[in-house]
């Protein structure tokens, strides 16, 4: 017998409608051992030189600035750290919002969590 595929849709239907709150507690405790599993092969892929967005950092006005990454370091506690030399788009916004000399059509911004950095 083949085995049978279900779509996603499928799964968050079942769960919608037939979920207890022992099994939300499961599903949730899954899904973050997922997110974490996602999160640590997404920080893996991280190279230097590579493109990258950033997101979801408490500083807003970064989430959504672009460049490419000029150095990733390890820190203490197994924090790793990039710094983001922004194009000259992204440039142009921060520098609405932080102090970066008129004349520079880049800036590198050092210290960003890996979690925040996203291969664009």
């Amino acid at each position: 017998m083949a085995p049978t595929t279900i779509s996603f849709e499928q799964v968050i239907t079942y769960v919608t409608n037939n979920s207890t709150t022992a099994d939300l507690d499961r599903f949730n405790a899954v899904a973050e051992r997922r997110r974490k599993h996602l999160r640590s092969t997404r920080e893996a892929s991280v190279t230097v030189e590579q493109w990258v967005r950033l997101g979801g950092l408490k500083d807003f006005t970064l989430n959504g600035l672009r460049g490419t990454v000029a150095s990733i370091d390890k820190r203490g506690r197994g924090k790793t750290v990039a710094s983001i030399r922004l194009d000259a788009e992204s440039t142009i916004r921060y520098r609405s919002e932080h102090y970066v000399a008129t004349a520079d059509t880049e800036h590198t911004l050092p210290g960003i969590p890996l979690t925040c950095v996203y291969p664009v």
